[in-house]
């Protein structure tokens, strides 16, 4: 084979590797050992090196375990589904709370936020993952109270029910003023006030 013709099928097998990452969100090491033995014959080393510097991959940099978020094209820091990547870097047992739990009962009138929050059972720092913020608050009440299951995107995610959920953005305003990633600002009374009664 024509050296011109084994760089043009490495470059078609490269790009099948990154179409192929592409239609996940989250990806660790072991799951890409095979991706990468499927379309290309590289070291899983190179692989990594190269797909973090191209800007396909970014790593998780604490507790990740090998774990990377994979990057949206030409949107670097864009991750497809943050809750998968939440549940990848906290745990598929993740509870999600406050402004994260409406979103999730379909009371958020955003569709995609910057925030979300996870109950946990000691102090710790909020902590940014590509385009998201995870906020990690204490709760009160114990894990086993006011918790339901439901599915979202294929996968069954831990929430506070929608009683205490409501109950926990009204003692806990400022987790109910979401961070919308793409919608302006409004205030309390803006989200809180009734619609308008016709005459």
């Amino acid at each position: 084979m024509k050296k011109t013709e084994r760089n043009k099928k490495r470059r078609a097998n490269w790009g099948a590797l990154v179409k192929a990452l592409r239609r996940r969100s989250i990806v660790s090491r072991a799951e890409l050992v095979p991706l990468v033995r499927r379309h290309t014959t590289v070291s899983i080393a190179y692989a990594l090196e190269r797909l973090q510097r191209d800007g396909v991959l970014r790593k998780i940099e604490e507790g990740s375990r090998g774990v990377y978020l994979v990057a949206e094209k030409k949107q670097l820091s864009f991750t497809k589904d943050p809750i998968e990547a939440i549940q990848a870097i906290c745990g598929s047992g993740a509870l999600l709370a406050y402004g994260s739990a409406l979103f999730l009962h379909g009371l958020s009138r955003y569709g995609r936020l910057s925030e979300y929050y996870v109950i946990a059972s000691s102090r710790r720092r909020p902590k940014t993952f590509g385009d998201f913020l995870v906020k990690f608050l204490r709760s009160p009440l114990p894990e086993d109270v006011g918790i339901v299951s439901q599915k979202y995107g294929g996968r069954s995610v831990r929430l506070t029910d929608l009683e205490r959920t409501l109950i926990d953005c009204i003692l806990h305003p400022s987790s109910f003023i979401l961070s919308p990633a793409h919608a302006p600002p409004c205030d309390s009374a803006t989200l809180l006030s009734p619609p308008p009664v016709a005459p």
